[in-house]
């Protein structure tokens, strides 16, 4: 709730320190995570970016919000009052729609979602998301509803093949 009434995203392990620290993936507390708690952390404070949107899941099935996010990630050692004293990890966030029960699996190829923290939703073609929330009720500016790999340049996916890599200086 904090979060969504103050424009951000957080996940937890506060005692990880600042997620872009060089040294993070040496500390103690980092190795002990598993696979699916590391990808989280490195989804959240390096792979997501400005103009990328977030779904909020409500549970397995459904979506409760969707937001943009606004900048860069920042770690703050002491967060505000009403926030998980471990939540110190934020990525500033435009909730564009809130209080939804959007069920996802539709547009998931029938899949459920997951319960981990942090993941994409590759299965998720943009046009179909958009549609289902203006079914639900979003009036959505143009500018949102350009593909998301269009607000910041063209980002979209790409394959890099390198054929014996042997004798390649990547």
């Amino acid at each position: 709730d904090y979060c969504l009434s103050h424009g951000e995203a957080r996940i937890g392990w506060g005692d990880l320190g600042d997620l872009l620290s060089d040294q993070l993936e040496d500390t103690p507390a980092f190795q002990e995570l598993g696979k699916n708690d590391r990808r989280s952390i490195t989804e959240f404070s390096r792979v997501i970016q400005k103009g990328d949107v977030l779904a909020c899941i409500r549970s397995n099935s459904e979506i409760q919000a969707v937001g943009v996010v606004t900048g860069d990630y920042r770690f703050e050692s002491t967060p505000p009052p009403g926030v998980y004293e471990g939540f110190k990890h934020v990525l500033p966030v435009r909730w564009l729609m809130q209080g939804l029960n959007l069920d996802i699996r539709e547009l998931n190829d029938g899949s459920g979602l997951t319960l981990r923290t942090v993941y994409p939703l590759r299965r998720i073609r943009w046009p179909s998301f958009v549609e289902a929330l203006s079914a639900h009720g979003a009036n959505l500016s143009e500018a949102v509803l350009l593909e998301p790999s269009a607000t910041d340049g063209d980002r979209g996916d790409y394959v890099l093949i390198i054929d014996e890599i042997n004798r390649g200086n990547v």
